[in-house]
């Protein structure tokens, strides 16, 4: 997907917005998905570069994707590939520039790769990012642990090879 903009009110995809299967191989590329709050219930929310939600089971996954340039930006649970989903099924995506959230308001559960955690966690290995292109509401990221809003899960960023920077995302049990 080139050059396209998205607005949806709930679960809001660069590719797909509810994701019931695997979603593999995507290339997005000067991507805008914006999810518009309507009422202060559900809307706004779930909203990612490639797909909006992806409540998956461990034989379906999000895979293989790259976000080259997006901008996503939700009213809560916005990542620059999934906006939710369960992270142990999201796995070997890169993100090259995304802007995740806003400056002027920042939002709950933002994250490079998924905005909200429903369960799981990321592979250390799997995911990757350059970290000098990624904003998420409003602040660069850099390697270091970052703490979601949400009460549900933190990242840890890891060095690899190449100047790239893996995502470890683990989620806290009470």
């Amino acid at each position: 997907v080139k050059d396209a903009t998205v607005y949806g009110n709930h679960y809001v995809g660069g590719v797909v917005a509810y994701a019931y299967g695997s979603v593999k191989n995507n290339v997005v590329d000067g991507v805008t998905v914006t999810g518009v709050s309507v009422n202060e219930d559900l809307d706004g929310d779930k909203v990612g570069g490639v797909v909006g939600f992806h409540p998956g089971d461990a034989k379906e996954e999000v895979s293989g994707n790259q976000v080259l340039s997006a901008t996503v930006v939700a009213k809560r649970d916005a990542g620059a590939v999934v906006g939710a989903a369960n992270a142990s099924n999201v796995t070997e995506n890169h993100v090259e520039k995304a802007t995740v959230g806003s400056a002027e308001a920042e939002i709950s559960n933002a994250g490079v790769i998924v905005g909200r955690v429903l369960g799981g966690a990321l592979n250390p290995k799997a995911n990757t990012y350059n970290h000098e292109t990624i904003t998420v509401n409003g602040q660069e990221v850099k390697p270091a642990v970052v703490e979601f809003k949400a009460e549900a899960a933190s990242e840890e960023v890891l060095p690899v090879e190449g100047g790239k920077y893996v995502i470890n995302v683990t989620a806290n049990v009470p």
